[in-house]
């Protein structure tokens, strides 16, 4: 199966469901990927504010397009202002 076919298949579970699937890929990261470099009390902390948020979603913090693309454009002037100019 191919990342496109997964990702499509992750994409079509209901939200729950989902949900239920990002908590089983942050318990087995460290299976799939390189070792976690959090320490065990941040994930503890990790784990215990995400079961807080699930539990109650009034504690989450909306974030729309708008705000994802006021932070990529402050990345992207903190980059432009410590990347030295191109020598001519």
């Amino acid at each position: 199966m191919s990342v496109e076919q997964l990702e499509s298949q992750v994409l079509a579970l209901p939200l729950a469901e989902r949900r239920a699937f990002t908590r089983w890929l942050d318990e087995h990261r460290d299976e799939i990927e390189q070792p976690s470099v959090l320490i065990s009390a941040q994930e503890s902390e990790v784990q215990k504010r995400l079961a807080e948020m699930e539990a109650d979603p009034s504690l989450r913090i909306p974030v729309t397009e708008a705000d994802v693309e006021q932070m990529f454009r402050e990345f992207a002037n903190a980059r432009a202002q410590k990347t030295p100019a191109p020598k001519r």
